[in-house]
């Protein structure tokens, strides 16, 4: 826990830093009584273009002051964070995910990196499109020039199909005892571009076969993901084969994060999403 606030803090100075400015901005006009300091201006300086702001803040007083004070630190805020980029520091990014999106509609901040943030989020952020932009560097993720064609196995097929999981083997293979034992015994599609290196690429024949894989199954009420996709698969398949405006057939969909340590087993209880009619929403 003290580890995981550490890297809380250390991910996200710039941010807290702004909150601070903010809440100053908010309690200035009591800490300094500006309707005390600025009163010889108020009464001998008439309204004009250039003071007309200030000058009706002043007549109203002390909280009309700290509305415009923390308006003008508000978008001073988000000017800044205009092109800059979240999780950029060399920490474990797992945040709440009410926390990014006070960053991204807030705070101002348009871009955010994926990479040290648990899949789930991923997924979630991508799905819920809470950042306008998701930089990642393709020569980071180099293509396979001679790929071969991903390995897809459905198990248990004789499980139903009300729920149904969805295995995608990228950076690392997935076993069964990994996966959450009251699940084991649904109808499995396994997608597996694995081969053996644990190196990371970008496998636009793995986006495809999971996107197919999906599509072929006709309307799903629940799709459990069990992934080990590295940040660029994981953007381009949420993108492809769960952002569908509406039109996904996909009803609930359920993402398990994998423990980074031990057996590194997937959580028993999913990061769910459900299909509105607006798109993919939590």
């Amino acid at each position: 826990m003290k580890k995981r606030m550490g890297d809380f803090f250390r991910g996200n100075t710039r941010q807290l830093i702004q909150i601070c400015i903010l809440i100053v901005a908010c309690i200035l006009p009591w800490l300094l009584d500006f309707n005390r300091l600025f009163d010889s201006w108020y009464t001998n300086t008439d309204a004009s273009p250039d003071n007309w702001l200030w000058h009706l803040a002043l007549s109203y007083g002390n909280p009309a002051i700290s509305v415009l004070l923390v308006g003008l630190a508000w978008a001073a805020v988000r000017k800044w964070n205009d092109e800059y980029v979240m999780n950029k520091n060399s920490v474990y990014h797992d945040y709440p995910y009410i926390w990014y999106w006070f960053c991204a509609k807030i705070l101002g901040i348009k871009k955010c990196n994926l990479i040290l943030v648990p899949i789930s989020t991923q997924f979630k952020l991508v799905i819920r499109g809470t950042f306008p932009d998701y930089p990642l560097d393709l020569n980071d993720y180099p293509p396979i020039s001679e790929e071969n064609a991903c390995l897809i196995a459905v198990n248990n097929v004789d499980a139903g199909t009300d729920e149904i999981n969805l295995v995608i083997e990228d950076t690392y293979e997935i076993l069964d005892s990994q996966i959450p034992e009251e699940k084991r015994s649904l109808q499995t599609i396994r997608v597996s571009r694995c081969d053996g290196t644990n190196n990371r690429h970008f496998s636009q024949k793995l986006i495809d076969a999971v996107n197919g894989s999906v599509r072929q199954k006709g309307s799903v009420p629940r799709l459990n993901v069990f992934a080990t996709t590295n940040p660029m698969n994981s953007k381009q398949i949420a993108m492809n084969a769960f952002v569908q405006g509406g039109r996904g057939n996909i009803v609930h969909l359920y993402v398990f994060q994998q423990e980074s340590k031990g057996n590194r087993v997937f959580s028993k209880h999913g990061r769910k999403y459900t299909n509105y009619s607006a798109g993919m929403k939590l």
